[in-house]
């Protein structure tokens, strides 16, 4: 029978080989070994796919897939159909991991087996986030706030239900989380920071964030809900 790995790790990647060696380095370089390692390349261009081959080749454990996709959550998604382990965790191409025993410390708290855990992260800038408290419907539907999906390990099964919704372009991952949240799913914050992460990802590309941001709040937090968002927004850029 074949082992299936506590976690499967992800890196969804395009054109950006010179991000490829830091973040394959900070994985090889944890204290805990029990996972297996993914990468869905959406067709690079440039040298992205051939660093990669180089930087796993000493590696167990490694899918890689490389072919078009539709967007980030496409491959997301196609991640997860790739994956086997029990618990998923997105590593951007370009983010690293905190320290090398972030994905111990979450080996040894998931006993209680929840559905989500979280932790914290830390800015490029070197600005660490406390996200305690904030994987809820308040934070995410009336705050707009989405806990960085590279704090997050979400278990396989869930994600398999419940994938990303690939019509929105930049916030997929807060929509799940609502709808997961609504769902009933069950959620830990460890106090661990777990990643350090680029800010110049999709979500950065504001003008779309807002507009999916708002059609999001609105399907899930009622009518009411646009006239808050419109009112915090105009305090916001005060």
């Amino acid at each position: 029978m074949n082992h299936v790995p506590l976690f499967s790790i992800i890196s969804v990647c395009y054109n950006c080989q010179d991000k490829v060696i830091k973040t394959i380095r900070s994985l090889k370089e944890q204290d805990f070994s029990d996972y297996e390692y993914l990468v869905v390349d959406g067709a690079s261009t440039d040298q992205t796919l051939e660093r990669v081959k180089a930087a796993t080749a000493d590696m167990e454990r490694v899918v890689v897939i490389s072919e078009k996709d539709s967007g980030i959550y496409d491959a997301m998604n196609k991640g997860v159909q790739a994956a086997s382990g029990k618990y998923l965790f997105f590593l951007n191409m370009g983010d690293t991991f905190f320290d090398r025993h972030v994905l111990s410390s979450f080996a040894k708290a998931m006993g209680d087996e929840k559905d989500l855990y979280y932790g914290n992260v830390c800015r490029s800038d070197g600005k660490e986030i406390d996200q305690k408290g904030k994987a809820s419907l308040k934070w995410a539907i009336y705050r707009e706030y989405m806990i960085s999906h590279q704090s997050l390990f979400a278990k396989r099964s869930l994600l398999l239900a419940e994938p990303f919704h690939t019509i929105y372009h930049v916030c997929a991952d807060r929509e799940w989380l609502i709808r997961v949240l609504k769902r009933g799913v069950s959620v830990e914050h460890l106090p661990v920071t777990v990643c350090n992460f680029e800010t110049d990802g999709i979500s950065s590309e504001y003008e779309m964030f807002e507009k999916e941001s708002m059609a999001i709040s609105c399907h899930y937090g009622g009518p009411l809900t646009r006239w808050w968002l419109i009112i915090k927004r105009c305090f916001r850029k005060r």
